[in-house]
C-alpha cells in the first residue's frame, strides 16, 4: 500500500537556511497512536524514530508559562500543544486539560511529576530513546498512513517550536537551537 503525503502550510519559518541542513534519508511512517486525525504536527516538532522499521512517533512537548512547585499536579503551558486527556505529561496520566484561558492551557495530571518547573521549561510526554529529530514539514494527520521527513542537523528557531529544551536538545547534538525569534 502506498502512503499519501499531506502537508499543511504554516505561517512563519521555523528553520534557518544554511548549507548544513540535513534530513534522514527517505520518509518515516508516523505512529498515530498518540495523535488524532486533524491534529497538526508543526515544523520543528520533536519526533522519535527507528531507522530499522522506518517508523516515527511524535514526542509531545509543551513550554511552561507559569512556575510550578515540585508537588504541583496542575501546570500552565503554552497554547497549542497536542497533549490530550488520558495521554502522558511528564510521565504522568493527564486527568484534564482546561483550554478556556486565552493565554495558557492548564494541564492537570493524576500525580505530581515530582520536580519544580520554571517559566520556559519544556515538559515532555514521556521518556524517549536517543533517536530523536525534528519534523521537517507541517503535517495535518489524516486517515491511513502519514509520512514524515526528519531533520537531524541545522539551525532551528526554538521559540517557534512546541519546545525542545535541554534534555531533548542533548539528544540532537547537530541541531543548533537559536533563541532568536
Amino acid at each position: 500500500m502506498r502512503s499519501t503525503i499531506t502537508t499543511y502550510s504554516g505561517t512563519i519559518p521555523v528553520f534557518q537556511i544554511d548549507d548544513a541542513n540535513r534530513s534522514v534519508q527517505g520518509g518515516f511512517t508516523l505512529d498515530t497512536t498518540n495523535v488524532s486525525v486533524g491534529d497538526i504536527i508543526g515544523r520543528g516538532a520533536v519526533i522519535q524514530f527507528d531507522e530499522a522499521t522506518r517508523t516515527a512517533k511524535l514526542v509531545k512537548t509543551a513550554k511552561v508559562v507559569e512556575a510550578a512547585t515540585g508537588t504541583a499536579t496542575a501546570y500552565k503551558v503554552a497554547k497549542g500543544s497536542l497533549f490530550a486527556v488520558g495521554g502522558k505529561f511528564g510521565g504522568k496520566v493527564i486527568a484534564s486539560i482546561d483550554k478556556s484561558d486565552a493565554n495558557f492551557d492548564l494541564v492537570t495530571v493524576d500525580a505530581t511529576i515530582g520536580s519544580a518547573q520554571k517559566i520556559g521549561d519544556t515538559i515532555v510526554d514521556e521518556a524517549t530513546t536517543d533517536y530523536v529529530a525534528l519534523n521537517e514539514h507541517e503535517l495535518k494527520v489524516h486517515e491511513g498512513e502519514n509520512e514524515v521527513t526528519l531533520r537531524i542537523s541545522g539551525t532551528v528557531y526554538e521559540r517557534r517550536t512546541y519546545g525542545i529544551g535541554p534534555v531533548l536538545g542533548a539528544k540532537m547534538p547537530r541541531i543548533i537551537r537559536s533563541q532568536s525569534y
